[in-house]
C-alpha cells in the first residue's frame, strides 16, 4: 500500500531445499538485474525480509519487478536459485493539496466583486477524483449576506451594502470524494468605506443629528480636512437654528447660507487630519418639530470631503 508507514516491508521470502542441513540458514540477496527495480529494494540476508527503500507512490509507480537470489550451503557458498517477484502498489485516497494560494482581493469603493479562484488552486494526485468546494469566514462564521459563493464554479460575487467596509478572511475548503480536505485562506478588503456618515438619536421631541468624517476613506485621504455639505430640512415642520450647531474640538465649523424659506443650510469647515474613525462627530445639531410629531426627513447633499464628492444621505428622524 502507498499509505504512509514507519517501514515499507513487502514480506518475507523463504526457501525450500530438501538437502539443506538442518539449522543452516539460506542467504538472500537482491540481484542487480538490468530492467528490474533492484535499486528500490533491500533484503535481510538472513531472515529474507524484503523491503522498499522509500515510500511507494501509486501515482508515480504502480508496480515493481525485483529478482531475489537464495543460496544454500553452510556458509552461503552453495548453489544459488533466483526468482523474479512482481510487487503491485495498492492505491489509497490521498488528501488534496494547495498548489497555488488564492490571491487577496480588493473591492474598490462603490464597486462589486466577481472573482473566480484559479482551477489550479487545489490539486489531487488521485486520478479521476473530484473536489467539492465550500467557503466561510476563517473564524467559522458565514459569509456576509451581500457576498455569494458559487461552489460549482468557484466564483465569489456581490456588492457591499452601504456603509459597509473592512477586511475579512475567507477560508475555501476543497474536499475530495473520500472526505479528505485541505483549505486556503485569502483576505477580502471591501472599500465601500464612507468618508461621511450621519447618525441620529431621538429624545422626547428632539432629534440630535451627529455628523462623522473619516479621512482614511478611499479618495479622501490627502489630510487637508476640508468638509462641506448642505442640509435640507422640512420647512414648517422642523426647527433648525445655527445656534445649536456643536462643532467638535479641532474642527473649525462655518455656518454658511441659511434660507429659512426653503430649509437649505450650507455648512463648511476644516477637520484635523487625524479624524480617521467614527468615534467623535465633527458636528452635532438638534432638529425640533414645529407641529404634531411625525416622521420627518433630513437630506444631506453636496457632500465634499477633501474635495471628493459623496452620495446624498437621507435620514428619517422618527420623532416621538
Amino acid at each position: 500500500s502507498e499509505a504512509v508507514a514507519s517501514s515499507w516491508v513487502i514480506g518475507t521470502v523463504s526457501t525450500t531445499d530438501t538437502d539443506q542441513p538442518a539449522g543452516v540458514a539460506f542467504k538472500y540477496a537482491v540481484a542487480e538485474v538490468t530492467g528490474t527495480d533492484h535499486a528500490s529494494f533491500t533484503i535481510d540476508a538472513t531472515t529474507g525480509v524484503l523491503s522498499l527503500k522509500a515510500q511507494p507512490d501509486y501515482e508515480t509507480k504502480s508496480s515493481y519487478k525485483v529478482v531475489i537470489t537464495t543460496t544454500d550451503g553452510t556458509n552461503g557458498d552453495g548453489k544459488t536459485y533466483s526468482e523474479q517477484l512482481n510487487v503491485t502498489v495498492t492505491n489509497v485516497n490521498e488528501a488534496p493539496t494547495v498548489a497555488n494560494a488564492i490571491a487577496d482581493q480588493i473591492i474598490a469603493e462603490n464597486g462589486s466583486l466577481s472573482f473566480k479562484f484559479n482551477d489550479n488552486t487545489f490539486a489531487d494526485v488521485d486520478v479521476g477524483d473530484t473536489l467539492a468546494y465550500t467557503a466561510i469566514q476563517s473564524d467559522g462564521s458565514s459569509l456576509p449576506s451581500w457576498l455569494g459563493f458559487n461552489a460549482s464554479t468557484g466564483t465569489f460575487s456581490g456588492t457591499p451594502t452601504d456603509n459597509t467596509f473592512g477586511t475579512i478572511d475567507i477560508k475555501v475548503t476543497a474536499t475530495d470524494s473520500g472526505s479528505l480536505s485541505v483549505n486556503d485562506t485569502f483576505n477580502l478588503s471591501f472599500g465601500k468605506q464612507p468618508a461621511f456618515f450621519v447618525t441620529k438619536a431621538v429624545t422626547n421631541d428632539t432629534t440630535k443629528v451627529s455628523v462623522y468624517v473619516n479621512q482614511n476613506a478611499p479618495g479622501a485621504n490627502d489630510g487637508i480636512g476640508a468638509l462641506s455639505f448642505d442640509l435640507d430640512y422640512e420647512v414648517g415642520l422642523t426647527s433648525f437654528s445655527g445656534s445649536n450647531l456643536d462643532f467638535a474640538t479641532g474642527f473649525t465649523g462655518l455656518l454658511g447660507a441659511h434660507d429659512t424659506s426653503t430649509g437649505d443650510v450650507t455648512i463648511g469647515g476644516y477637520a484635523r487630519p487625524n479624524y480617521t474613525a467614527f468615534t467623535t462627530p465633527v458636528l452635532e445639531f438638534d432638529l425640533v418639530p414645529l407641529s404634531a410629531p411625525s416622521d420627518l426627513t433630513l437630506r444631506i447633499s453636496d457632500i465634499l470631503v477633501d474635495d471628493v464628492t459623496f452620495d446624498t444621505q437621507t435620514i428619517v428622524m422618527d420623532i416621538v
